[in-house]
């Protein structure tokens, strides 16, 4: 996928539709915007009980709905684009 905003962080994921042509795509993913570290993830029941302590925010897109809730004693957040 191409992001074609300059200048604007683009992260995804992997989800449960892709197919072969998302097969380059990772299935979780963790990054840093403005020193706030988060993991992102298409389904929340990938969320890996392991999830590193530095990780602040969950983002995932599994779910049709927006919402806010605790995830692995962190937010999560699904912010249904």
């Amino acid at each position: 996928m191409k992001n074609k905003m300059k200048n604007v962080p683009f992260y995804v994921v992997r989800g449960n539709n892709d197919k072969e042509w998302a097969k380059d795509i990772p299935e979780t993913l963790e990054f840093e915007l403005n020193y706030v570290k988060f993991f992102l993830v298409h389904n929340k029941k990938d969320i890996p009980e392991d999830l590193p302590s530095v990780v602040q925010k969950i983002c995932v897109g599994m779910d049709k709905g927006q919402t806010v809730e605790q995830m692995a004693k962190k937010m999560g957040i699904d912010p249904v684009l």
